[in-house]
Parts: structure tokens; C-alpha cells; sequence
């Protein structure tokens, strides 16, 4: 009935996701400049990954499943740290030009929550 939508290309987005046949994940934000590009966080500096590598979902959240063609890297950076890459993702879709979108059912949300609400309660 009722749907909440934190767009990409919001400021508190953050998406999980990984680079495609590793183990290597990190999160998906925006830049907040152009929208057929974002970036990832939190790439380890002995990751190896090249410029045209594949970002996917990774899974690691109750919103989406692992496996989601996010888009490809584009250009590697230092993090500003510099104990990190932050790589540059070009984006599949220009999402600042969506018309038609999929709404995923999830019937196991209370499921989940019962369970976090319940781990919470551990702490």
C-alpha cells in the first residue's frame, strides 16, 4: 500500500554492494554532481579490480538481493585517507531520467524485524 524511497542520489544513500567475483564489498554513494556517477567506500588497498569491472548488489541488507547490475568502475582513486580506493562507478541507468521502476515484496520484512528487534535487545 505504502512505499519509502531513499533515491540514490540522495545524501543519506548508501547502497551495499561488491565488486562482481570477489569478496570485495563496499558502499555505493553519490557524489552529489553528476548523476550517471557514483562511487564505492571502503575498498581495501590489497583489493585487485580494474577500470571496466562490474558493481553488483551484494546481498548484505534487507532491501536488495546480491547479484543487481549497479554498473562498471570507471576510475580508481585513494580514498582521502589514503588507507582505502574509492573507485568511481559509472552507472547503468541515469536514474535522474527513471520512468518505470520493480517494487520488490519481501514477505519475510516482519520476519526480519522480529529478529533485529530481538538482537537489539541482546545488547
Amino acid at each position: 500500500r505504502y512505499a519509502l524511497v531513499l533515491p540514490l542520489h540522495h545524501s543519506r544513500s548508501s547502497i551495499s554492494c561488491r565488486l562482481r567475483h570477489t569478496e570485495y564489498f563496499g558502499y555505493l554513494k553519490w557524489s552529489g554532481r553528476n548523476p550517471l556517477h557514483a562511487y564505492i567506500d571502503d575498498i581495501p588497498r590489497h583489493a585487485q579490480f580494474s577500470v571496466g569491472d562490474v558493481v553488483e548488489t551484494s546481498g548484505f541488507s534487507n532491501i536488495f538481493p546480491p547479484g543487481i547490475f549497479i554498473g562498471r568502475i570507471a576510475r580508481i582513486r585513494n580514498s582521502s585517507d589514503g588507507l582505502a580506493y574509492q573507485p568511481d562507478v559509472q552507472l547503468s541507468i541515469d536514474l535522474s531520467n527513471v520512468r518505470d521502476v520493480f517494487v520488490i515484496l519481501k514477505d519475510s520484512a516482519q520476519e526480519f524485524k522480529t529478529l533485529q528487534n530481538a538482537q537489539k535487545k541482546k545488547k
